[in-house]
């Protein structure tokens, strides 16, 4: 393979045989008239051909590189040829000029895309070497580094932009290189897998066990709701609007009841102390007088509220409910009512 140190090449003679003697400045400015207003695509080649030698000459300026000539003259003609797209006539100087910058931008553009494996915008690695330098600057003057609002201040950039321009990586790092200070750990040991791994799984599981266990004693609306809402059986999240539906109520209903839900399962697990729920005091207090006044013993009262019989007396000794003297020992096969029974009509069963 050629690579740029090496002169010779197909492609370096194909140009120097091939190229035109330079054009003057009124010879220059004809030629793009007849491309750009006639159409006439022999006056873009002629100005190509007769600036090919400085192609040439700021090709060879990157023989340092792992591109061969022929490809850096090719990228230099690249850029030459964009020059052509965008270059004034009339703008008081001359084509070669501004075409050389475009040379160059190219140039470099296809040494660091192949040099690297990540590849950002050549720009971030422009502003990459103005922050080192005045960075350099910055640690002679004051003994330290620099903190992200002064580089900022200093070069007149956002604080995003200078972020974004210090994560880019000057030198690729292989995945087989050793950690530092380890006994042969190589980096890709270090790095975690994207798919979970038997540990995380069983993790998993036992998340979802804790959950079932702790919203055991809920009504299965209000746990159909909580577990839909969070995941909990596996499956992705639904949002409000889709809970709702699912249960046929409204979005802010669902809201209401999932935060009731949640504070159920404090209050009965003792992860919260009593007296510290989400719920307001007087809607609670409501509620469970409510379900008390249209039930005859404290286990369909805690049924129509969709909680347990503790949580019922923890509300009923909280707020100091007073309850019949034969209310403890009301009749225990009291069904949940329907929906149709006339002792739930105009109420909120939750």
């Amino acid at each position: 393979m050629l690579y740029a140190r090496d002169r010779d090449s197909p492609g370096l003679d194909y140009w120097r045989t091939h190229s035109l003697p330079p054009m003057t400045r009124e010879q220059t400015i004809e030629a793009f008239r007849q491309w750009r207003e006639e159409g006439n695509e022999r006056a873009r080649e002629r100005i190509i051909r007769s600036n090919a030698r400085f192609a040439i000459n700021v090709a060879t300026g990157y023989i340092n590189s792992r591109r061969t000539i022929d490809e850096l003259v090719a990228d230099a003609i690249a850029g030459m040829l964009r020059a052509t797209d965008t270059y004034d006539p009339h703008a008081g100087f001359a084509f070669i000029s501004y075409a050389v910058w475009w040379m160059r931008q190219f140039c470099r553009a296809a040494i660091l895309d192949e040099q690297r494996v990540v590849r950002h915008p050549q720009n971030l690695y422009s502003t990459r070497n103005t922050l080192e330098k005045h960075v350099a600057r910055f640690l002679a003057q004051h003994e330290r580094m620099p903190g992200t609002e002064e580089l900022a201040e200093l070069t007149g950039l956002s604080e995003v932009e200078v972020t974004a321009a210090l994560t880019v990586s000057i030198h690729d790092s292989s995945l087989d290189a050793t950690v530092a200070d380890t006994d042969g750990l190589r980096m890709a040991d270090a790095l975690r897998d994207a798919e979970p791994g038997p540990a995380d799984l069983l993790e998993a599981a036992e998340r979802r066990e804790i959950a079932q266990r702790l919203l055991a004693d809920l009504d299965p609306r209000l746990r159909r709701i909580v577990v839909r809402y969070y995941g909990l059986d596996g499956e992705p999240p639904d949002t409000l609007e889709s809970v709702a539906k699912r249960v046929g109520i409204t979005r802010e209903r669902a809201r209401q009841l999932r935060e009731q839900a949640i504070s159920i399962v404090q209050l009965l697990h003792g992860l919260v102390p009593v007296g510290t729920a989400t719920w307001s005091h007087n809607a609670d207090r409501q509620r469970a007088m409510g379900a008390l006044n249209r039930t005859a013993n404290v286990d369909a009262a805690a049924r129509l509220l969709g909680v347990t019989r503790d949580y019922l007396m923890t509300l009923v000794r909280r707020y100091h409910i007073k309850l019949p003297r034969d209310y403890m020992r009301g009749r225990q096969s009291e069904t949940l009512p329907d929906e149709g029974d006339p002792r739930l009509a105009g109420k909120d069963v939750y």
